[in-house]
């Protein structure tokens, strides 16, 4: 109905060795650090129409046989609330359940202490390599919501530092006063 669903993934937890290592090329990656209320403030309204979805939340942790267990109980969208309602009101509220479990992951990633933007969208695009295929869309987070960018432990941070600056000089000559903080990476990986 609404589309398919697209989750981006932010961590709290912004210079973790684990986290490094997994999804920074190895510690060679950077980090970027966002304003949580701002991405909030601008990319999620304040009412949002039917069939629209798009939510900021944490994800909740537990093992894999548990979740549908402990989280999606199907049983309590059909409870008394919605025998009432108009197909087409249960339909918006079954379309809202379906997607927070999007919010979902197994508790050996707690460490992460992530966090999910998660949205439908009818404009998406495909990519295809070359054994994998699949489909994303666009997403703007607006320049304004980058706090930071953090160079990674296995990073030159002189050259890192450099190439940063470099990306970033037209983005902030347009956008004025904000500016972006770029530093390194208080872990030292071996």
């Amino acid at each position: 109905i609404n589309g398919p669903a697209f989750v981006i993934s932010f961590s709290k937890n912004e210079d973790d060795a684990l986290m490094w290592l997994q999804y920074a090329d190895g510690g060679h990656g950077v980090c970027l650090k966002f304003d949580v209320q701002k991405i909030c403030d601008k990319l999620i309204p304040s009412e949002q129409k039917p069939y629209e979805y798009i939510r900021f939340d944490k994800c909740l942790y537990a093992e894999t046989r548990d979740l549908k267990e402990k989280y999606l109980k199907l049983s309590n969208f059909y409870d008394t609330h919605y025998m009432g309602k108009n197909i087409w009101d249960r339909q918006v509220a079954f379309v809202d359940y379906q997607l927070s479990t999007s919010f979902l992951k197994n508790k050996g990633f707690k460490n992460e202490k992530e966090y999910r933007l998660v949205t439908t969208s009818k404009d998406y695009h495909f990519l295809c390599k070359e054994h994998d295929f699949g489909i994303y869309t666009e997403i703007k987070i607006p320049f304004e919501c980058l706090e930071k960018i953090k160079i990674g432990p296995r990073a030159d941070f002189a050259m890192s530092k450099h190439l940063i600056e470099k990306w970033l000089q037209p983005i902030t000559d347009c956008a004025g006063s904000h500016q972006v903080q770029v530093n390194k990476s208080s872990l030292t990986i071996k």
